[in-house]
């Protein structure tokens, strides 16, 4: 079988070595040649196709880019176009508005030397009203002198008082009733309970009756927003004109005070004149109403001359008053509420205690009525409200009528109840012993 195969191979070859079979196995081989070549070059065209689609996608996304950076371009340079509108116009606004600052500066330099002009001419006019007013000080920054003023002026007349009314008086002064007379009439003393005696509660209710007498004339007389008219009745009206402007403007009644006290200093001898006139009313006037109760005439005029000179000092110290800028009052009006703007003007009694007179003796007696002993006093009935209850105002307190609140600046005295309803106890037993008569 092997055998059959060999030469069947060997015949086969043989065949193929014919020119035909040569020729045919040549093409065969070529065409096998031509198809590996033919698919290598397939596989390098299909590389070059792959290359080719990778670089046409490249390019088609750099022609995007590219349309895209155009566009970009485009809009920029429209917005470049469009700014450059803008700034031009900003540009045309700013020349304009500087143009029109320019002229304004200009308009203003012209109104600023206008003003410098006017302020000269205003200044030149306010230095010449100036002429007409006097400089005002304030009175925060003046307090502590206002009360030592304020405060020395009270001492002066409490002294001048207890001096002369605070002693034991002449027991002929103390005997004859007719020389109590003007003293109890006087205005500012109907209220004050006035014993005929030497007791200590006799001494302290003249004490306070003088001082009520010397506020009262001094307030119409002393105490007084300027000094211009000699007249008291025409000085109240001017008072009157002043405390209404302060009530409406503080500030407005302040200058015409200060315009008046610039007036008065220009009729400085006329002004002394007037100043005079007014210490003489209120020396005058307050003599008029105590004088009897002293003694001789030498005492009678070194009271009176202690009480010009008192009256002298009390001037200079209201002038101080008169050149602050807000305007000081008196207040005698004593109200329970504010116990604190008031002291009082002697110790205050217990509620308990009754003074024991001093016995009036005239040649070694004791004065009786009709033969007998004066009565001893009553108990006074107690009240619920003293010692504040029914106090009478013997010297006023100082306030601010320019401050919102008022506020007082320098208490004022009063006499409570508690002092001086034993007065009046022992004013009842003068009077009975005045109608009785007093034998020695």
């Amino acid at each position: 079988m092997a055998e059959k195969v060999v030469s069947l191979i060997q015949a086969v070859m043989g065949q193929l070595k014919t020119p035909d079979i040569q020729s045919f196995l040549a093409v065969y081989e070529e065409n096998n040649s031509l198809r590996n070549k033919n698919q290598i070059l397939e596989a390098d065209i299909e590389s070059q196709c792959r290359q080719t689609a990778s670089f046409q996608a490249k390019l088609d996304r750099v022609e995007k880019l590219h349309n895209d950076t155009a566009s970009e371009l485009l809009r920029v340079g429209n917005e470049k176009d469009d700014l450059t509108v803008m700034l031009k116009e900003a540009q045309r606004k700013i020349e304009e508005k500087q143009k029109a600052l320019a002229s304004r500066e200009t308009e203003l330099a012209k109104e600023v030397e206008d003003l410098k002009k006017r302020l000269g001419f205003e200044q030149e006019r306010l230095e010449e009203l100036e002429e007409y007013s006097v400089g005002l000080k304030p009175v925060s920054a003046n307090l502590n002198e206002i009360t030592s003023r304020l405060g020395k002026l009270f001492l002066s007349a409490r002294n001048l008082a207890e001096t002369y009314f605070g002693i034991d008086l002449d027991p002929k002064t103390v005997l004859n009733g007719a020389l109590w007379g003007n003293i109890k009439n006087h205005p500012a003393v109907k209220s004050i309970p006035i014993p005929i005696d030497n007791t200590n509660v006799a001494k302290q209710m003249r004490t306070s009756a003088f001082l009520s007498i010397l506020a009262h004339e001094m307030k119409h007389h002393i105490f007084q927003p300027v000094y211009l008219l000699r007249n008291a009745a025409g000085l109240n009206e001017l008072n009157e004109v002043v405390n209404k402007l302060v009530n409406e403007d503080s500030e407005h009644e302040a200058h015409i005070r200060s315009v008046l006290l610039r007036l008065a200093k220009w009729t400085a001898d006329e002004d002394n004149k007037v100043v005079k006139s007014h210490i003489h009313a209120v020396v005058k006037n307050v003599s008029d109403a105590v004088i009897d109760l002293l003694p001789d005439d030498k005492t009678k005029d070194t009271f009176q001359s202690n009480l010009h000179t008192f009256c002298e000092e009390t001037c200079s110290h209201w002038s101080f008053i008169q050149h602050l800028d807000s305007k000081l009052d008196l207040d005698f009006s004593f109200e329970e509420e504010e116990p604190t703007f008031w002291k009082p003007l002697f110790p205050i009694p217990q509620p308990t205690s009754l003074p024991t007179p001093t016995k009036l003796k005239t040649n070694g007696t004791i004065p009786t009525i009709s033969g007998k002993k004066p009565p001893p006093p009553q108990p006074q009935p107690q009240h619920p409200h003293e010692p504040l209850a029914d106090a009478l105002v013997i010297w006023p307190a100082i306030y601010n009528r320019s401050s919102p609140d008022l506020e007082t600046l320098v208490p004022g005295y009063m006499v409570t109840a508690l002092n001086w309803r034993p007065a009046s106890s022992r004013k009842r037993h003068s009077s009975l012993r005045d109608r009785g008569g007093i034998r020695e």
